[in-house]
């Protein structure tokens, strides 16, 4: 057929026969269609379904059968069209209309830019390197859609149906603003902002509402500025590696019980002193052990109790301090209690009283009753006074030595003597005079000085008789009585008795002097 022009390309109506074998179910198209409807096929004489007994493939260049043709069989496919494929190659800013009633276009009447036009609109913008979402347009992504950013697509934001994410796989997400001193706001005045994982802040943090952290920790705070910290219900826990240190520019620090004050310490109210002040009237301040019992309570009544509100305390009326127990008082030290000189101890009244001087001490009171339940120890060479040096009693360790004007021994019932040396000695001066010596049972009386004698005196000074130094026992004249009747012969009389009478008065002697 004769065209004017050139023919057409487009195909129309072509014929294309195909070689089946009974499993070959794609073949490669003579010319690439738009749709199945583009094609007549016929496979033994039967002509197939479009888009039930074959579809197409490859952008429209090849055709699949849901069944192999056999082998046997005459296929055939017969075109109906072809695809055309126009290439506008220079519109020169000219739009392209895309719609029925020619307001939906795109142009580029400005050089390096690309509008686009809907419903007689500008909504979208290309220029170089660059697509803009114009002034009352918007970019609308489907549930589940993501906006993707980055060369590996590391970048994601997309809305789930329930929630919406701006997800990071690379690198940091930085939220910030890249001009100094421009805020950036995150979040709603009625809403609540989430991070569900590490906050990091560089600069300065500003809460202008109540700040809530749940159940979970706050570390590794450097410098932190609060009016008020609240809880939930729950404790507060302050957990310090090194030190927690309570700063306070206002110089009080204060604890409180359900809004009421409590504990108040004071640091810059009195000049040189920290103060602890109570915050109720009639409250004690009271400190236990960790089980609770109580160890010392500073009372309202402006005493400390020792172990609980009895008997033990100390207190002052401004003048004088007082000491009380319940039952004693015992003062423990591991080297000395020191009492200043002049400085005494009383007992009841100022009549009864312990003091020192520097130099000695003094004891004064009415009756002073030593009781001790083992001894009253003196040190060696150290005595006891009684009225001044000339009456004393000191002991070296060895022997005690009893000194005095005249020593007087008074007893309510006996003076016993014990003597595990045997010896009772008498002296006078320092001068040995006289020992009553034990000697197996004998009681021995002998004086000490050589060429004395032993006197024997009535309360008158009257000599009764005497051992004298050459071992005579002369008995003064009558001054001899046997069973109270007087002995009135001389000692010439005596001698001139018979052996036998002299014997015999020998004997009665005897029985009289021992």
């Amino acid at each position: 057929m004769a065209y004017i022009g050139k023919a057409p390309v487009n195909g129309f109506h072509s014929k294309q026969t195909l070689s089946t074998d009974g499993s070959t179910t794609t073949f490669t198209l003579d010319f690439t269609v738009a749709d199945e409807t583009a094609l007549i096929v016929s496979v033994g004489g039967v002509l197939q379904e479009p888009k039930v007994a074959y579809n197409l493939s490859g952008g429209g260049t090849s055709i699949v059968f849901t069944a192999a043709p056999a082998a046997t069989d005459t296929a055939y496919i017969q075109f109906l069209g072809q695809a055309i494929v126009q290439n506008l190659l220079d519109l020169s800013g000219a739009a392209l209309i895309l719609d029925a009633d020619n307001d939906t276009t795109i142009t580029a009447d400005t050089d390096d830019q690309i509008d686009i036009a809907i419903a007689g609109a500008d909504d979208f913008q290309f220029t170089a390197n660059k697509f803009s979402v114009l002034s009352g347009s918007n970019q609308s992504f489907a549930d589940n859609t993501k906006g993707l950013f980055g060369t590996g697509d590391d970048l994601e934001i997309y809305h789930d149906g329930t929630n919406s994410y701006i997800a990071n796989k690379t690198g940091a997400l930085k939220i910030a603003t890249e001009t100094s001193g421009i805020a950036l706001t995150i979040g709603h005045t009625t809403s609540e902002t989430t991070v569900a994982d590490n906050l990091t802040v560089t600069g300065n943090l500003t809460v202008g509402g109540t700040t809530s952290f749940g159940d979970f920790d706050i570390t590794n705070v450097g410098s932190i500025a609060l009016d008020t910290i609240t809880n939930d219900g729950t404790d507060i826990t302050l957990d310090s590696s090194a030190d927690i240190v309570i700063d306070a520019a206002g110089g009080n620090v204060e604890f409180k019980d359900a809004g009421t004050l409590q504990l108040t310490i004071d640091m810059d109210g009195t000049a040189g002193a920290q103060v602890i002040q109570l915050g109720v009237d009639s409250d004690d301040l009271v400190f236990n052990q960790y089980d609770g019992s109580e160890v010392m309570r500073i009372a309202d009544d402006r005493a400390v109790y020792f172990f609980d509100k009895g008997g033990e305390k100390i207190s002052s009326d401004g003048t004088d301090f007082t000491f009380n127990s319940g039952n004693d008082i015992n003062l423990t030290a591991t080297t000395d209690i020191n009492i200043p000189s002049n400085v005494g101890l009383t007992f009841g009244n100022d009549a009864e009283k312990i003091e020192g001087d520097g130099t000695d001490l003094t004891i004064s009171g009415n009756n002073i009753n030593l009781t001790a339940t083992a001894d009253v120890v003196i040190p060696n060479n150290v005595g006891i006074q009684f009225g001044g040096a000339s009456e004393k009693i000191e002991g070296d360790g060895t022997d005690l030595v009893i000194s005095a004007n005249n020593l007087t021994i008074d007893a309510a019932a006996d003076i016993i003597l014990d003597a595990a040396g045997n010896d009772f000695q008498f002296k006078a001066n320092g001068t040995h005079i006289l020992s009553i010596v034990n000697s197996s049972s004998d009681v021995v009386i002998k004086p000490i000085a050589d060429t004395k004698d032993i006197i024997f005196q009535q309360r008158d000074g009257t000599e009764v008789a005497r051992v004298e130094d050459n071992g005579t026992f002369n008995i003064v004249d009558d001054k001899l009585a046997i069973d109270g009747t007087a002995v009135t012969v001389t000692a010439t009389e005596i001698n001139a008795v018979t052996s036998k009478a002299t014997k015999g008065f020998a004997i009665a002697a005897a029985i009289v002097f021992g």
